[in-house]
């Protein structure tokens, strides 16, 4: 098995490579669909600037109501994206940073237990999982740079430093702002998440 290669299970890797990006936004769109189901079967109205996207997964809210539908919505679709993530784990069996997509699967298996059964389970979900996705993009941006130098590629990393890094250091600090850094750093990993794995296509079209 050859290192920091992609070792396919068949012998067309641009083909498996398309199936790639195509679990990839799959995965993608899975996470758009639970956050706008779960923002529209929210009891309350859902606030974009102070409320955490994990509020959608709880059973009660703050005052006691009943979370039903956003609940089953977001632990649903949480292991639906855990399965996803370990399918596309399996996809890029051999390519180093592939671990990475199997921790994830970890991560949003975690992210299914509901904050207020184990708000400690339900953290650690989101960290191992928000990591996880941040080590790959930016260890794949790196190793798209080396190969094709292209200022595109540092304007990715740009995005996705510029956009998960704040969050992170928002949160750590307890920062009042720190939940609306959230929605940015999901959005802002999640694009580049998916462009990321589209940049490899022409350089396999190449190879």
């Amino acid at each position: 098995m050859t290192k920091n290669k992609i070792i396919y299970h068949t012998s067309d890797p641009l083909k498996v490579h398309r199936l790639l990006s195509f679990k990839v936004s799959m995965l993608v769109g899975l996470l758009l669909i639970i956050f706008i189901s779960g923002i529209l079967t929210y009891p309350e109205k859902f606030h974009f600037r102070e409320d955490a996207l994990s509020y959608l997964g709880e059973i009660y809210l703050k005052n006691g109501k009943p979370n039903i539908y956003s609940f089953i919505i977001f632990a649903a679709g949480m292991i639906g994206c855990s399965l996803l993530s370990f399918s596309i784990s399996h996809d890029t069996a051999g390519y180093k940073p592939h671990i990475f997509f199997k921790i994830t699967g970890v991560g949003f298996a975690l992210l299914a237990v509901p904050g207020d059964i184990s708000n400690l389970v339900h953290s650690l979900g989101g960290a191992i999982s928000v990591g996880s996705l941040w080590f790959f993009s930016a260890l794949s941006l790196n190793d798209l740079y080396k190969k094709s130098k292209s200022l595109r590629i540092l304007l990715y990393q740009l995005i996705l430093q510029g956009s998960v890094l704040p969050y992170a250091f928002l949160y750590f600090a307890i920062s009042p702002y720190r939940q609306y850094a959230q929605k940015f750093a999901v959005i802002g990993l999640m694009i580049i998440l998916t462009v990321t794995i589209r940049e490899y296509l022409p350089i396999l079209k190449r190879s």
